[in-house]
């Protein structure tokens, strides 16, 4: 009876112990600008080598909301004011150019295959400028990390 009795006592006592260690903060240091820069950078590696091949098994348009969506996830607030903006710029060219491939949800292949038979297809007109705005703003983006 007594251990029984003990085990009462002594797990809401670990419990309690375990959870004054749980609340105390964990020091954490503030993102610097460059932090921050390098850890857009290397997101938007990782997420665009997905989104240029996701397009093999899922829509265009699809594939840009995933990568747009990840990168919107991003804590933008440590980074400089010129390069959100370039960067805010690049996510809305990508953005802009999702209406225009929804009516390409049928086409599978690696991303740049992709954009190479949209910009030889009978929609180049419409499809090149809005291509060309996502190098443009990724210029800018290249542009704002120096």
């Amino acid at each position: 009876m007594k251990r029984k009795n003990l085990t009462v006592w002594f797990l809401p006592l670990g419990i309690c112990a375990l959870l004054a260690t749980c609340k105390t903060p964990i020091p954490h240091s503030t993102p610097t600008p460059e932090s921050c820069i390098q850890h857009l950078i290397a997101l938007d590696d990782s997420l665009g080598h997905i989104r240029n091949h996701a397009c093999e098994t899922i829509s265009l348009a699809q594939t840009i909301r995933n990568y747009t969506d990840g990168i919107n996830k991003h804590d933008f607030r440590s980074c400089p004011p010129d390069f959100t903006r370039a960067f805010t710029r690049h996510l809305q060219a990508w953005i802009d150019m999702i209406p225009f491939v929804e009516k390409h949800n049928d086409l599978r292949g690696e991303m740049h295959v992709l954009f190479e038979q949209l910009e030889k297809g009978p929609d180049a007109a419409t499809f090149i400028p809005l291509l060309r705005n996502v190098w443009d703003t990724w210029a800018e983006v290249e542009a704002a990390m120096k």
